[in-house]
């Protein structure tokens, strides 16, 4: 790291050293070797800018008073205050551009600064939440130890996993490189892995094949989308699979042209009930799924062709 640091520094005293060198040059040339007096050497200002913009005030400094030393020692057989005047100018506008770059990198230190303390507050915030929302989550688990009515116990234990579900996006949020976005299939797999668990069901019975590329979702569409793939794959274990039944979950995931998103959750089991319409029903689960796909301005298209399959389409 200290070589890597050291060679763009080499780099720069080389090129402010040639610069130096041909500004010298020229004025040897110019004056001692044609007698030219009253050129004003413009060109003489590029070390001097070049200095200040790399090393600010203090390089611009020092590179602008060793150059007007040098300009005034030309003309040490005919000193005029012209020339005196024009070693100052180098001087002058040495410092002028490196006051200037001084206070843009110290803004540009305060932004920096800024944007840091407003990422850890951002973490510190996703975090929070994520720990405010396993407690509620712990909560439910405890109370349903208390439950004895089946029925309950279910609304209990669904309750617990979309609270978990809308915990698993802050905690990716946090976790993430921006904490704008996040990776949908770390998402995916992380909550399915979990609803498994939940329901106890073996790896080997059920399968489940996730594909998910290049989908990077804001907050705003992370959560829809996390809720909506919480209650498929739910009812898919709970009600696909009876008896102890073999099959596969599938969870598709993918940009699909012009900045629109498919996301397809399918399983060969039993099949969704025909009479069931999705729009209009009493299940709480199914109804949540049709408030969110309106949520994300998306449309929902099922088919029930050897098993189930949830189409949803909407804009990234």
């Amino acid at each position: 790291m200290e070589g890597n640091r050291q060679k763009p520094n080499l780099l720069r005293f080389l090129v402010i050293g040639s610069l130096l060198l041909a500004c010298l040059g020229l004025e040897y040339w110019l004056h001692i070797v044609y007698g030219i007096t009253n050129i004003y050497p413009h060109l003489f200002y590029i070390p001097v800018i070049v200095a200040a913009l790399w090393w600010g005030l203090k390089g611009g400094l020092l590179t602008g008073v060793f150059l007007g030393l040098m300009h005034a020692a030309s003309y040490y057989d005919n000193f005029q205050e012209l020339v005196l005047l024009r070693s100052l100018m180098f001087v002058c506008v040495a410092c002028v551009v490196g006051i200037i770059i001084n206070r843009h990198k110290r803004a540009g230190e305060q932004i920096k600064k800024f944007l840091k303390e407003k990422e850890v507050l951002l973490q510190e915030i996703h975090h929070r939440v994520k720990n405010n929302m396993q407690v509620i989550s712990s909560l439910l688990d405890l109370q349903s130890q208390y439950v004895k009515d089946k029925e309950s116990l279910e609304i209990f234990k669904e309750c617990r996993d979309r609270i978990l579900s809308m915990a698993s996006v802050h905690e990716k949020l946090y976790q993430s490189k921006d904490m704008v976005k996040i990776d949908f299939d770390d998402y995916i797999r992380s909550i399915t892995k979990h609803l498994f668990r939940a329901y106890v069901v073996h790896p080997n019975t059920v399968r489940l094949n996730v594909n998910c590329s290049d989908v990077f979702l804001d907050i705003n569409r992370a959560m829809p989308c996390g809720l909506i793939i919480n209650e498929l794959i739910s009812n898919a274990l709970k009600h696909a699979f009876p008896e102890g039944k073999k099959g596969e979950v599938t969870v598709d995931f993918h940009p699909d042209g012009d900045k629109r998103l498919t996301l397809v959750v399918s399983d060969n089991g039993v099949g969704f009930p025909e009479d069931i319409d999705i729009s209009d029903t009493e299940t709480f689960g199914l109804r949540l799924i049709s408030i969110l796909v309106n949520q994300l301005k998306g449309t929902l298209k099922i088919e029930r062709d050897g098993g189930t399959t949830f189409k949803i389409t909407f804009n990234q």
